[in-house]
């Protein structure tokens, strides 16, 4: 990323000004969300890539997700990503059909939530170590 051009681009918008710039760059790490493409996009910007099986490798989130061994746990911990992210989608644009969402499905979100955030923070901690 330009930081410069991002800096011209959020500051354009200036008391008298005719005009303004949106950096797409900015606007789109925004708008992008937290599906695992765009957790992998991001990390893969720090150099941090196949990390898939170190947060697998959690025993947390194996528990939680009911998998045994690392691949079976990150992938299913990235198919859960994307049932969340399609609730999201579904809660914040709607549809034709009623939008509900049980307790139960909500801690059940948030527990996985917490798990895979702390196997990820794990997982790149570890990676940031090793360089």
């Amino acid at each position: 990323m330009d930081v410069e051009l991002l800096i011209a681009n959020l500051a354009s918008c200036k008391r008298g000004s005719r005009s303004f710039r949106l950096n797409a760059q900015a606007f789109a790490a925004t708008v992008a969300g937290v599906g695992p493409a765009a957790i992998e996009k991001a990390l893969e910007n720090i150099d941090v890539i196949r990390w898939w099986d170190g947060v697998g490798g959690s025993t947390a989130l194996s528990r939680l997700l009911g998998t045994k061994g690392a691949r079976a746990t990150g992938d299913q911990a990235r198919e859960r990503l994307k049932e969340l992210w399609r609730w999201r989608d579904h809660l914040a644009h709607g549809g034709d059909e009623e939008i509900a969402l049980s307790e139960s499905q909500l801690i059940e979100a948030i527990d996985f939530v917490e798990c895979f955030s702390d196997a990820l923070d794990g997982t790149v901690r570890k990676h940031l170590k090793g360089r």
